[in-house]
């Protein structure tokens, strides 16, 4: 069994709700490292304008994990030149660390939800546990559809955290308060760019 888990995405910006997730999914998981992965051109977001540069996104997530020793930072999507797909990164750490079981993967409930559009998703079925952190009261009672069948996944039981970068970046554009959304040593930095 794997005690550690890939946290793959933008982090535009990383929020108190990524840790909290990350957090509970160690202590339910039994997870010694959660390695998150900074994804610096991701396939569904390559037309989005409101990214920030994958050095200040760094910056940001190296500032919001530097107190937790289960938590690292990982630059390995940074390094590949085309569009990064997690199937790769799956690859990586299963490689890195030399499992033969399965992968686990951090993922939101809406990204859970886009797994069939993945590319070789087939493959990464039967390679990953995905770790599931819920969004809404009722994602429990959405009926799945037959993909999701074989699909090994389990939800992170954690609070529902109403937190989400779009708005932590839009109440930043409109002036609005979101230092509690954001942990003080980012929201420092952040406040910054």
């Amino acid at each position: 069994m794997s005690d550690i888990a890939i946290f793959p995405g933008t982090f535009n910006p990383v929020h108190k709700g990524h840790l909290l997730i990350s957090e509970q999914a160690c202590s339910q998981f039994e997870l010694k490292k959660v390695y998150f992965v900074l994804s610096p051109n991701p396939p569904n977001k390559l037309n989005q304008t409101n990214i920030l540069p994958a050095s200040s996104r760094a910056e940001l997530l190296q500032a919001a994990l530097k107190n937790n020793h289960n938590f690292e930072l990982s630059l390995i999507e940074l390094e590949r030149e085309n569009a990064s797909y997690t199937f790769e990164t799956v690859e990586y750490f299963r490689n890195k660390f030399n499992l033969e079981g399965r992968l686990k993967l951090i993922l939101g409930f809406d990204t859970f939800l886009s797994l069939p559009s993945w590319r070789r998703i087939e493959e990464m079925k039967k390679l990953t546990h995905f770790l599931i952190a819920p969004r809404e009261d009722d994602c429990f009672e959405i009926e799945l559809e037959s993909f999701y069948d074989d699909v090994y996944f389990d939800f992170i039981d954690s609070p529902l955290i109403d937190i989400s970068s779009s708005e932590v970046r839009k109440r930043k554009k409109q002036r609005a308060n979101y230092e509690n959304l954001l942990s003080s040593e980012v929201f420092e930095l952040y406040r910054a760019i």
